[in-house]
Parts: C-alpha cells; structure tokens; sequence
C-alpha cells in the first residue's frame, strides 16, 4: 500500500494538468511552480512507510498503480470535456457505470455485495463525500475553470485523507507525510496567486 498510494496520487493529478496543458491551457509562472509542487506535495503525503518504501518498489507493483491513477485522471478529463448545459448528468452517468462494473466484478469473483448494518453510516458517508468532490470538480470545469488547475488541485485529496486520519485516528505522520502538508499548502496559495 505504501507504494501504490503515492504513484497512483501523482498519476491522477498528472494525468489532468499534462491534458490542460497540452490542450491550451494558459497558466502563469507561479500557477506551473505551484502545479509541480502540488505533484510533489501528493506524492510526499501519500507515502506511508516514507520514501524509502518509494525507493524500494517493485516495477511490478507499480503497474495497477498507474493504471488506476490514470484512470482517475481521465476521469477528470472526460469530467471536464463535457458542457456546462447538461448540469450535473455526466455525474448520473457515471454513477451507474460504476455500479454497473461493480455488480459484474462482484459476480465474476463470487463476491457478497452486501453492507453490514453497523458500516451502512460510514458507507453511506463516503458516497456522499465522494459525490459532493466529484460535483464540485465538474461545477469548477464547467464554470471555465482549467483543467490543469482544477485537475492538479482535486487530486490533492490525500492531503484531507492524512490530515483527517491525523486528527480523527491519532495515525502518526511521518517525515515525508509532514513535508507533503506544508507542500500542499505552498502549491495552493501559489497556484491561486494572479499572474
């Protein structure tokens, strides 16, 4: 876990920001030194055994993470491809694409779909959580937020993980995690300075 986490963060921030850039968008000097910032920053946060566990990954080990960050990151894509007129429907649509896939990996591993009565609160929960940031994420890039910056600054959501597993689990930071914080906030403060 200490190696996916990071790689595939990093890939679905990068994955956004290369398409926006790529793509047209136009970003100042001090929005590019925060966006790199902000990959490193996720990266930082994300590495729970340090970065020595970074250093010591496995090529193998890398591939479903790549894989599941860059299909993060076309997700924000395809998020931010769509047009304003339709509202919150791109949102609709892949919620049951979701379900769908869900449903179908459940039934090829013989697996229960099932949700115990005492994690119903929590379940419940997180698919707010996840369905609010998807909301917000697609609002800012239908309001000609660019991709770029809108993509890099979504996908620094471990930061919110770590720091919420901080407070509400007493977890314990480590060096790099601590470093990835202060990162964070640097590339949002630069990545929103005008110029």
């Amino acid at each position: 876990m200490s190696v996916i986490a990071p790689v595939t963060a990093v890939t679905a921030a990068a994955v956004p920001a290369l398409v926006g850039l790529l793509g047209g968008d136009r970003i100042g000097p001090w929005a590019a030194v925060g966006i790199v910032l902000a990959l490193a920053a996720v990266i930082l946060v994300s590495a729970e055994g340090g970065l020595g566990a970074l250093r010591a990954a496995r090529p193998a080990s890398l591939v479903p993470a790549l894989a599941a960050g860059s299909a993060f990151g076309l997700f924000f894509v395809l998020l931010d491809r769509t047009s304003g007129d339709v509202g919150l429907t791109p949102l609709v649509a892949a919620r049951i694409a979701s379900v769908l896939l869900v449903v179908a990996l459940a039934r090829t591993a013989r697996q229960p779909l099932g949700v115990t009565r005492p994690a119903l609160p929590l379940v419940a929960v997180s698919g707010l959580g996840d369905m609010t940031a998807n909301a917000l994420f697609l609002l800012a890039t239908q309001a000609d937020g660019q991709l770029a910056i809108t993509g890099v600054l979504a996908s620094l959501y471990p930061v919110s993980t770590v720091v919420l597993a901080q407070l509400l689990l007493r977890e314990r930071l480590v060096g790099a995690q601590v470093a990835g914080l202060g990162a964070a906030v640097v590339a949002v403060v630069l990545i929103t300075l005008p110029g």
